[in-house]
């Protein structure tokens, strides 16, 4: 197992699995102590993201950071997202007992799905400012990586950059799908949560358990350098979307 380097992702959720009892647990006792657990372990993780970054310089992109294992592989720079879905995800479930119970009428989860449920206009700006971030988040990668060999974000930057990136995307993402995850919103629900695309979810999954070890085993036997024109790179840009 030692060769299978991507486990260190399933090691983090497992970590983050463990924890999440925790929250749960505090939720079903007091409802308010669910939601203030769920929010500081997210602010504490971008102030631990923050501060390590303003520490040790790293930079917005792990392509240029020497020593991207602390603030990229390591679970307390990563578990800040995964209780953004936590937290959505109590506000969903109150939503849902919203429905049958009318003691969850007034809970946080009702009002905020609502809005998507019964108001048209709340879905379409949560899907144009949730695909808007994903996007800028995604493309401003550009304005460092333009450049190889040089560092051009200054520190400032880049510490806020590495501590709100993946809680922000989170954030964006939930707000695109918040329309179809109340039931509206078909034509996304069509696209992304066809029943079609469960055996492909599996698949791509696998994908990325194998790949790095295939494309070492790859390069390891290969008896000359591999040239890519651009032509080539463009298929292979094609074959992943197709992938992923």
């Amino acid at each position: 197992l030692g060769c299978m380097t991507v486990l260190w992702y399933l090691a983090n959720d497992m970590m983050f699995f463990m924890l999440l009892p925790v929250v749960v647990l505090l939720y079903t006792r007091v409802k308010f102590l669910g939601y203030i657990a769920s929010v500081k372990l997210i602010v504490a993780n971008m102030i631990t993201v923050f501060v390590l970054a303003a520490v040790h310089h790293h930079p917005m992109t792990m392509v240029k950071d020497p020593n991207k294992k602390e603030i990229y592989h390591s679970p307390y720079s990563r578990f800040g997202a995964y209780f953004v879905g936590c937290l959505f995800g109590i506000l969903y479930y109150e939503w849902k007992k919203s429905k049958t119970n009318p003691a969850y009428e007034r809970t946080p989860g009702a009002i905020f799905y609502g809005l998507f449920e019964n108001n048209r206009i709340v879905r379409y700006l949560g899907q144009f400012f949730g695909l808007g971030i994903i996007l800028f988040l995604v493309m401003i990668t550009y304005t460092e990586m333009k450049t190889l060999g040089v560092i051009l974000w200054p520190q400032m930057a880049s510490n806020f950059f590495n501590a709100f990136h993946r809680v922000v995307f989170c954030i964006a993402l939930l707000l695109f799908f918040a329309g179809a995850m109340v039931g509206k919103s078909k034509l996304i629900r069509f696209v992304f949560g066809g029943s079609a695309w469960g055996p492909w979810a599996k698949i791509t999954f696998i994908v990325y358990l194998l790949h790095s070890i295939l494309i070492t085993w790859y390069y390891a036997q290969a008896n000359q350098s591999l040239w890519v024109t651009k032509r080539v790179a463009v298929y292979y840009w094609f074959a992943a979307t197709i992938l992923c």
